[in-house]
């Protein structure tokens, strides 16, 4: 295909499925979802409450009851007090804000692959993440998921481009720590990848880049605790503290080797991932066999391969870091769809350019990554069809 023409084809498909996250913003989600919980009706606009009641009745909250503080101080509560400020407060407008978080995340993710990775690539990525029912159902309603989904973009971007910079480095650390206070706390996640490609960049001289990474998360978790919560931290540590092990006890993937592989292989299946989105995780899986076989993880550092190499650490490091929990609802993963989606457009590119040409760069590396990518792949279709077979959402509910 001529590339002008496939440039041109892609940006309209790109635009129409931009546009149609608004459209009908009123309607409820679909029920499908239900049958894995409760949460598309109940949580999203709880979470804009105290915008809502600050721009009805100037008061962020109204009883005092400051249990909820951890959502008044979220990144989509704040968002959403901006456009409730601008318009007027309804679901509709909270929809909004969800939207405007949502959209600029995918458009800043997409916009430092198509730096380092091309226009092919960048276009491939953006239809995966756009095509994909989940992400486009979810990210028009205003989770704290979806201003996760904005500062690990916002992290991505500056990371990829000022990797190299001090003050890059810095402000990637605080970037993390905004998206695990300000999104959700298991946006931490995002630190894996990081060091992932530091190790990449700088093999022996890694100690300096870390260390100021490091640095500036924990400055910028300190300023943002004081400034929010400085009078009562007692409120941060108790939700944190319900939400990890509180709730449903300790992670049971952490209490043995065998629970931790038993919680991996019904990650997939039981959280409904696999359920609702089996052609994008069929694509991510295979996409990471290739990437496997197309990355030389070792050896002399290569600038354009730096967002593929983080996107397989965020990738498999988000998957490492939800699955030992009881509780993994399927909004927990939206994020991971970025990276996959990555590896996606890679692979799709990779081998529509090189004619499926595969080479095996490093044995030690990739032939347990594509193992691992296989064994899943087999072990998600098996509790899918068992799935299949037993019942339907429907009867669940």
């Amino acid at each position: 295909m001529n590339k002008s023409i496939f440039l041109y084809f892609g940006l309209i498909l790109i635009l129409g499925l931009t546009l149609l996250h608004f459209v009908s913003l009123e309607n409820d989600p679909p029920l499908f979802y239900v049958g894995h919980g409760q949460s598309l009706l109940t949580d999203p606009y709880h979470l804009t409450h105290a915008a809502r009641n600050e721009i009805l009745y100037d008061n962020w909250n109204l009883y005092d009851y400051d249990r909820w503080d951890v959502f008044k101080n979220s990144l989509i509560s704040g968002a959403s007090y901006l456009i409730f400020s601008a318009f007027d407060v309804s679901r509709v407008t909270a929809n909004v804000a969800a939207i405007v978080l949502h959209l600029t995340g995918l458009l800043l993710f997409i916009l430092s692959l198509y730096r380092f990775r091309g226009t092919k690539e960048a276009i491939f990525t953006a239809l995966f993440l756009l095509i994909n029912a989940m992400l486009f159902y979810y990210g028009r309603l205003p989770y704290l998921e979806n201003g996760l989904i904005f500062l690990s973009s916002l992290t991505f971007f500056i990371f990829v481009k000022y990797y190299n910079k001090i003050w890059g480095q810095a402000l990637t650390g605080g970037l993390i720590a905004l998206a695990a206070l300000a999104g959700k706390l298991f946006g931490l996640i995002l630190i894996a990848p990081v060091l992932l490609v530091l190790i990449y960049r700088y093999r022996s001289k890694l100690l300096l880049p870390v260390m100021t990474v490091c640095g500036g998360l924990i400055v910028s978790a300190f300023l943002y605790i004081f400034a929010f919560y400085s009078e009562n931290l007692a409120v941060l540590n108790n939700y944190y503290a319900e939400q990890t092990t509180g709730m449903y006890g300790s992670p049971p993937g952490l209490s043995s080797l065998t629970n931790f592989f038993k919680m991996l292989i019904i990650y997939g299946g039981e959280s409904g991932i696999v359920e609702f989105a089996p052609f994008i995780i069929l694509s991510i899986i295979l996409s990471l066999i290739i990437t496997a076989f197309a990355i030389p993880f070792t050896g002399k550092f290569n600038k354009e391969l730096l967002p593929i190499i983080f996107c397989v650490g965020w990738l498999l490091a988000g998957i490492a870091g939800l699955m030992p929990f009881y509780y993994r609802p399927i909004r927990y993963v939206l994020f991971l769809f970025l990276p996959g989606a990555a590896l996606c457009g890679f692979a799709v590119n990779y081998v529509i350019s090189e004619k499926i040409k595969l080479f095996l760069h490093n044995r030690y590396i990739s032939l347990p990554l594509i193992f691992l990518a296989l064994w899943y792949l087999f072990t998600q279709i098996f509790i899918f069809l068992h799935r299949l077979g037993r019942n339907s959402v429907l009867e669940r509910r």
